[in-house]
């Protein structure tokens, strides 16, 4: 429950208030209309779930290629020109990480 839910949502906040305004969409879906803040932890959690189940059912699975080449466009892993920054993404998993618990993995699982 703490990475699917407020792991995973803490990772996809940071990502959204980096400026990826497609994610701020997507953290915003998935929170719901909550009336408190565990709420918002307890709709993310469920609705990452259930699609996750959808997923499955569907047949819906993206490649290793296609999480990476989509993580590397994010704006939270830019340099000031906009590239790809491998220091910005290690600092993330070292610093940002690191004190929640979570790992690469549960970045790519969230992407």
């Amino acid at each position: 429950v703490k990475k699917i839910g407020e792991g995973g949502y803490q990772i996809a906040q940071a990502f959204a208030q980096s400026g990826d305004f497609q994610l701020f969409g997507f953290v915003s879906t998935l929170t719901g209309n909550p009336k408190s803040q565990d709420e918002v932890i307890e709709n993310f959690f469920t609705n990452r779930i259930l699609l996750r189940d959808a997923r499955d059912s569907f047949g819906i699975h993206p490649s290793d290629e296609d999480v990476a080449a989509y993580t590397r466009q994010l704006r939270i892993f830019s340099n000031q020109d906009g590239a790809f920054s491998e220091q910005a993404y290690n600092n993330f998993i070292e610093r940002g990480l690191g004190r929640m618990g979570l790992g690469e993995n549960d970045i790519r699982d969230v992407v």
